[in-house]
């Protein structure tokens, strides 16, 4: 009849495999923190929040059923081993949540309305599709450095456009990711962009020169290697 998993009940059992909590609806910060060896867990339809750290390193947890997650905290997955991740319901994903989910492939999120910065970093996607309801992208959130080279976004959105698979704002004035995957030397940024957003060439292992002649603010990071 468990409702509540606690701030740190299960943190660092490293030998924990798995676990059976289907009436739970509330699960607090670190409540599984450093679980190592954590390969499944019950059902979760009866939790809202994925709080910060909640599964933080759990490199072993391939998979998760969180139907009605709407909120993902800080770092929640951050070293999860998943494949694929279904979040039919999640608006918003916290910073670093997915942080080098080193095997994540596949990802929907068709509500999803703020992805903070580096949401999705270090992932292993090849291809993002971006849904109409997006209307926040934080620094770094999609830059990915295993080869992302298809970026889409759901025409309806109001906040972004994706052309030749970059993503930009709306008005085309801020350059916010480029597909590190992309195999081209030089890039021609549009005469329209005058912001390079943070991380938008990170890992971009393949370009030599970028020619942007009305580029006023480079953001932090935007061609880290």
């Amino acid at each position: 009849n468990v409702t509540t998993i606690d701030k740190y009940a299960f943190y660092d059992c490293r030998s924990l495999k798995s676990i059976n909590i289907p009436n739970v609806t509330t699960i607090v910060e670190y409540a599984f923190c450093n679980c190592r060896s954590l390969k499944s867990i019950s059902d979760l339809s009866n939790v809202k929040e994925i709080p910060r750290r909640a599964f933080y390193r759990c490199d072993s947890l391939k998979s998760i059923n969180i139907p009605n997650v709407i909120t993902i905290g800080e770092r929640a997955f951050q070293g999860c081993a998943f494949d694929t991740i279904d979040l039919p319901k999640v608006e918003t994903i916290g910073i670093s949540a997915f942080l080098s989910c080193k095997n994540l492939r596949s990802i929907n999120m068709p509500k999803v309305r703020i992805i903070e910065s580096a949401a999705l970093y270090s992932c292993a996607f090849t291809s993002l599709n971006l849904p109409a309801t997006l209307d926040s992208i934080g620094g770094y959130a999609l830059s990915c450095n295993s080869g992302l080279k298809y970026i889409t976004i759901d025409e309806a959105n109001e906040n972004f456009v994706v052309k030749d698979n970059v993503l930009y704002d709306k008005d085309f004035t801020k350059l916010i990711q480029y597909p590190v995957g992309q195999e081209a030397k030089l890039i021609s940024v549009s005469n329209t962009v005058t912001t390079i957003g943070s991380g938008a060439f990170a890992h971009c292992k393949y370009v030599e020169r970028v020619d942007m002649p009305n580029v006023k603010i480079i953001e932090a990071s935007a061609f880290n290697k």
